[in-house]
């Protein structure tokens, strides 16, 4: 079997072997750039090695080199590329607790080597491996560190070590690396330098150090350091250099610093940072060369500044000489 396992693409990882990891929503597919065919790893009830489940929502790697795939209902699965097994991770046996919820939304890594699992519905997991513990951030008005929504959709990691959680309706929340202290960041519509919605897809932190969120139905904010208020990027349906659509699924920065979003339902966008105007690349059905759907949820840049996007319809790539016919739907 040499193509995707489906063409419902979520997430996209390249891992530190340069190994293009795509997530579906049947299955995990591993490319072989050379060839361009795929292996595919799917979830099989007489052997305890494969995946746990077929909806794949998120991968992560940690500085370990374990492969974390996150999926939509069967909880977390970890593969190790020396064996080259999976291994189902059940937090059950834990001394001190286990995952809050089995839908696996997102992961990232802080700086005492605490993997940081996002669930929908159930917060935050943080894993401290060393001792076997799960401790678990949740939604509560009663706690004295509370997480604004338990439907964490998206984890990062910044320089300075504070972890960022955007929620699917509390907004983003900023968890303090020292201290452990949550600031919450929403939107006031009543302040144009607030956070342009409260529903966050995606997070990125570019070179510069800025932070870029994608949020659902107000386009995309950037937080630059230091800063206290929001630049935002919205949708204008009346001007065609404005963000393509109001929910950015996915963001993306490439070598040359040019921030690339995805869009649930309005293709794909490219900021030119002098003029803050937007370019637009769509599906066009008279267009071999064009995207193949203009629902994008997933976009990863890797080390030949080849853009992969991760689309409902498959996987595109976009370099330098534009979007390869040969590529718009491998497999």
């Amino acid at each position: 079997f040499n193509g995707l396992s489906s063409d419902r693409i979520e997430t996209l990882f390249e891992d530190d072997a340069q190994r293009l990891w795509i997530g579906t929503d049947s299955g995990l597919s591993l490319l072989h750039r050379a060839t361009g065919e795929f292996v595919s790893y799917r979830h099989d009830p007489a052997d305890p090695t494969s995946l746990s489940g077929n909806s794949v929502f998120s991968i992560f790697q940690d500085r370990g080199g374990i492969l974390w795939v996150g999926t939509q209902t069967e909880g977390l699965n970890k593969w190790n590329p020396r064996s080259w097994s999976f291994g189902h991770y059940s937090p059950s046996g834990s001394r001190n607790g286990s995952l809050s919820n089995p839908n696996i939304t997102s992961f990232t890594e802080d700086q005492s080597g605490r993997l940081w699992v996002g669930t929908f519905g159930g917060g935050l997991n943080i894993m401290d491996r060393r001792n076997d513990t799960v401790t678990q951030l949740r939604h509560d008005p009663e706690a004295a560190v509370e997480l604004s929504d338990d439907r964490v959709m998206t984890l990062l990691t910044d320089r300075e070590g504070n972890v960022w959680a955007g929620t699917m309706r509390g907004g983003l929340n900023h968890i303090d690396a020292s201290t452990g202290a949550i600031r919450t960041f929403r939107h006031d519509p009543t302040d144009d330098a607030s956070l342009a919605a409260n529903g966050v897809m995606s997070l990125l932190q570019d070179r510069a150090g800025a932070l870029w969120v994608g949020t659902f139905g107000g386009g995309v904010s950037r937080l630059d350091p230091q800063a206290e208020h929001f630049v935002n990027y919205r949708h204008d349906p009346a001007d065609a250099t404005t963000l393509s659509h109001p929910r950015a699924t996915s963001i993306a920065e490439d070598s040359s610093g040019a921030i690339w979003v995805g869009t649930d339902g309005g293709g794909l966008n490219r900021l030119d940072r002098d003029s803050g105007e937007w370019q637009r690349f769509a599906h066009d059905a008279n267009d071999p060369d064009s995207l193949n759907a203009d629902s994008i949820y997933a976009l990863h840049v890797d080390a030949a500044d080849t853009l992969w996007i991760g689309t409902r319809a498959g996987l595109n790539r976009h370099t330098s000489a534009g979007f390869s016919t040969a590529a718009a739907r491998l497999g």
